[in-house]
């Protein structure tokens, strides 16, 4: 059994930030057309203030319910919160990391 050890990022130092992109094919008239006909993407950016340290990530385009893009953008949130830690506790030279 692993010792449990501290956090090394306070999570009040990370900020995160998503920046999406959509495109529906043209429907005519102004109706709406079902959701899964759209396409949609997202690039998600994890910053740790204090060191500088920029992660990106990203849910690649496809046919995505509002849930599913939801769940895909949790996942990579928590890959990249992940690596932030690893890549914070090298920069401070962490010891036992």
């Amino acid at each position: 059994m692993k010792p449990k050890t501290t956090p090394v990022i306070n999570p009040a130092d990370v900020e995160i930030t998503s920046s999406g992109s959509a495109s529906s094919p043209r429907g005519g008239h102004g109706r709406r057309l079902s959701r899964a006909l759209d396409l949609r993407a997202m690039v998600i950016t994890v910053t740790h203030r204090p060191t500088g340290i920029v992660l990106r990530g990203e849910v690649p385009e496809g046919h995505y319910s509002k849930d599913e893009m939801r769940k895909l953008k949790d996942a990579v949130v928590e890959r990249l919160m992940h690596k932030l830690e690893q890549a914070v506790a090298k920069h401070l030279r962490v010891p036992g990391r």
